[in-house]
């Protein structure tokens, strides 16, 4: 809480700000003002003044959550969509195109085997 006379309101002789924070971000303020012919607020004034701000920074913290909840949720589906998709995407090319190189390669292994097969039995004769 800060107490100070600056930027007062017309007729407040002193004000009083507290800051409304959710966790380390501030929100807001809750800033009250005073007549110069009444005195600050006693300590067990201000803890009220302190639950007041808790509060407000609760009801921040629940609209924030309201808003976006649902959107923090949505991706999280599109997230594990994506993984989902990605996971196909990889079978898709491990049994596709990975496949048809091996099969390939086997078949020009073998083309090579019987090229060297016939070239020994040529140089033979």
């Amino acid at each position: 809480a800060r107490c100070d006379n600056a930027g007062n309101p017309n007729g407040a002789d002193q004000t009083l700000e507290i800051p409304i924070s959710e966790g380390a971000i501030e929100v807001g303020r809750l800033c009250m003002a005073f007549a110069p012919e009444t005195p600050l607020p006693a300590p067990s004034e201000l803890g009220m003044a302190q639950a007041l701000v808790e509060l407000a920074a609760l009801l921040v913290e629940d609209r924030h959550q309201h808003t976006w909840g649902p959107q923090l949720q949505a991706g999280r589906r599109m997230l594990a969509v994506t993984e989902e998709e990605l996971q196909r995407i990889i079978l898709d090319i491990h049994d596709g195109p990975v496949q048809k190189l091996f099969a390939v390669s086997s078949h020009l292994a073998l083309v090579q085997a019987r090229l060297d097969e016939h070239s020994d039995t040529d140089l033979r004769r």
